[in-house]
């Protein structure tokens, strides 16, 4: 796959390969909560990567992330 998007990381974040550019959120920990909640992870394959823009979201920034292909 040329792009991978996960949802629901909860902060395990620690998905690299070597054909990939990551870029992730991670929502910050409730007091409260357990564990964390949420958090993105966008896989990138590298052959393509300057062809897309990621951007994060300015009203929901720890729930959302923009791709612009080019």
């Amino acid at each position: 796959y040329e792009i991978i998007c996960l949802v629901e990381t909860h902060n395990k974040t620690d998905i690299y390969m070597n054909v990939y550019t990551t870029f992730e959120i991670r929502r910050p920990k409730v007091k409260r909560a357990r564990k964390h909640s949420g958090g993105i992870v966008i896989l990138v394959k590298n052959n393509i990567k300057n062809g897309v823009l990621i951007q994060k979201s300015k009203s929901l920034p720890h729930d959302a992330m923009w791709l612009k292909l080019s």
